[in-house]
């Protein structure tokens, strides 16, 4: 079930962390005895103050020295409580930002296309999400929650230390803790208003950003002048805000200076002039209450700076639960269904009708497609831009399901088949010629076992990319750049022909497969594509229509229907749309 409070987000987060309980148990213990240091000091100090001034009141007639000792067994008792706190809280947290960002992606890589097509989920906002929300997490674990029980714990030792010397100023003490607690939320929220302030103050930095990346423009326009009074017009227009901003940030900052100063002369008058003066109290007694209550409360209001970690663990929770619990249509990780036969691979589409989904209503792609690529042959869709040819692609993926109608693979419906093993029967050539990181014999593997090196040399010639490769000094073992980023469009492309043929599949799906490609390497580059021996059934997208004149069968679309299909040469016989589109960039060339 999907957690939706704020209290289930946490329990949620908290069971993420479950193989880490040991530690976490052990960060508490830590966390626990290191929150009494602050109270512990005290007893110290008051101590130590009274062995200075009045050595015969000392407490069992210890000396300065005896003292400072202890100081330094607190220290270190202090440096084992806080590395043992440490490092069980860093070490859950850092397993538990590795869980996240490792559910978080699986569950990313195997969502529907339409995920994607959605605004909200554009490619940065999900990388930013896998890069620093994940981590944010860890605000309702680790350190967080660490340093938040260490404030709770040397409270709660505090006000023990202050009522068990002396009740009644312990507990005089003691209600002062939530005006010194304000002091530390005072302190924060001046922190937190300065950056939200910093924040929406952005349109005259945006105006200028704006200015100056485009100051060849400015220039030549000679818009100088016009450009400077626009900032000056959004710098005025932040300057009554701002002033309000820095008056109030004063007298909150101020505020949380000074009302440590009236709680301490509140507990000096009541401790010395009433208690200490009258006797009933010794200078002992009034230095324990008094430092262990002050300097523990001022500890513990730290606690507030961790308050922007905590809401931004829960804003964190919340998206990783959409994540995770967002349904998918179509299930990657399907284990039953059928597997596609060794024999026929033709594809057939039945009635086909798309429709994207959109804020704004349905947007209808494609209507009423009845296709056929026989096995073993070539078929070549073409048509005007937008007409839907390459969504054709994506329904014989899968990538979607259509909203009407059937799409047959080897005669069955490509639903009833085993997902990953339709996948597995098939490879796709787009227009980018996208390439992973790595070097390019990870590129042409990918997942691949069992291949041979002259596989791997067969497939970089058909795709004419095996002699750039040997003209390198690493050869296959070149690393090619995030993205492909060290190679140009034109060799990412051949290397992903390599990989697809590499995969020696039974069904090749071409989008614009040899877009970038020089005329010599698009004739070489066509005949391998084309090739399989009769038992690979092509489809290849193109607008290039010279590159598919040679197939089998040819379909043209126009608007999201198929308006006419037959070979190269009956088509321009009946001078439709291909005639149009053929005698146009036949037009172009020459």
């Amino acid at each position: 079930m999907r957690p939706r409070s704020r209290w289930a987000l946490v329990k949620f987060v908290w069971h993420l962390n479950t193989p880490e309980r040991r530690f976490i148990l052990i960060g508490i213990l830590a966390s626990a005895f290191a929150g009494a240091g602050y109270p512990i000091q005290a007893i110290l100090f008051g101590n130590a103050v009274v062995s200075i001034v009045s050595p015969d009141l000392a407490t069992d007639g210890h000396d300065p020295k005896f003292w400072a000792l202890m100081y330094v067994a607190l220290g270190i008792c202090q440096f084992i409580f806080y590395t043992i706190q440490g490092i069980c809280f860093a070490l859950t947290s850092s397993r538990l930002a590795y869980r996240t960002r490792t559910k978080a992606f699986t569950s990313l890589i195997n969502q529907d296309m339409s995920f994607f097509n959605q605004v909200e989920n554009s490619s940065g906002t999900l990388t930013a999400f896998l890069a620093t929300e994940a981590s944010r997490l860890t605000g309702v674990s680790g350190t967080t929650f660490g340093a938040i029980l260490n404030s709770v714990m040397t409270l709660v030792a505090a006000i023990a230390v202050a009522c068990s010397f002396g009740w009644k100023l312990g507990l005089v003490a003691a209600s002062t803790i939530p005006i010194l607690l304000t002091c530390g939320f005072l302190r924060f929220w001046i922190i937190s208003w300065t950056e939200s302030h910093a924040a929406r103050a952005t349109d005259a930095a945006g105006a200028a950003c704006e200015a100056v990346s485009a100051v060849t423009t400015v220039t030549s326009l000679g818009i100088q002048d016009t450009i400077v009074d626009r900032y000056c017009e959004k710098l005025q227009a932040e300057q009554p805000q701002t002033l309000r901003f820095n008056i109030v940030s004063s007298i909150m900052y101020a505020a949380s200076q000074s009302l440590v100063f009236w709680v301490t002369s509140l507990l000096f008058w009541y401790g010395s002039v009433k208690l200490v003066a009258s006797g009933e109290y010794s200078v002992q007694q009034f230095f324990i209450c008094f430092t262990a209550i002050v300097w523990s409360s001022q500890a513990a209001g730290m606690v507030f700076s961790y308050a922007p970690d905590i809401a931004g663990a829960g804003s964190a929770a919340a998206q990783l639960v959409g994540l995770l619990f967002t349904p998918t249509t179509i299930d990657v990780g399907l284990q039953h269904g059928e597997v596609p036969g060794q024999t026929s691979t033709g594809v057939m589409l039945s009635s086909v009708e798309f429709e994207y989904p959109s804020p704004h209503g349905p947007c209808t792609v494609l209507q009423n497609i009845n296709l056929t690529a026989k096995h073993g042959q070539l078929t070549a869709i073409v048509g005007t831009s937008g007409s839907g040819k390459s969504t054709i692609l994506d329904l014989i993926e899968r990538f979607y399901d259509p909203t009407r109608g059937t799409i047959l693979v080897g005669g069955k419906d490509v639903r009833e088949y085993k997902l990953a093993n339709l996948r597995r029967t098939m490879s796709y050539v787009g227009q980018g010629g996208w390439i992973v990181g790595g070097t390019i014999r990870d590129c042409l593997l990918s997942d691949e076992e069992n291949v041979s090196e002259d596989e791997v040399i067969g497939a970089c010639k058909s795709a004419n990319i095996y002699d750039f490769i040997i003209s390198l000094p690493n050869g296959l073992d070149t690393p090619v750049g995030g993205k492909g980023s060290r190679v140009s469009g034109g060799q990412k492309q051949r290397i992903a022909i390599a990989r697809a043929l590499l995969r020696k599949p039974r069904i090749l799906l071409l989008d614009e497969a040899t877009s970038a490609l020089d005329t010599i390497s698009e004739k070489h580059v066509q005949s391998a594509l084309s090739g399989g021996g009769g038992e690979r059934t092509t489809i290849a997208v193109a607008h290039r229509l010279a590159s598919i004149a040679h197939a089998n069968c040819i379909y043209v679309m126009d608007q999201g229907k198929i308006v006419d299909c037959g070979s190269h040469e009956e088509l321009l016989a009946r001078q439709g749309l291909y005639w149009q589109l053929f005698t146009l960039q036949e037009t172009d060339t020459g």
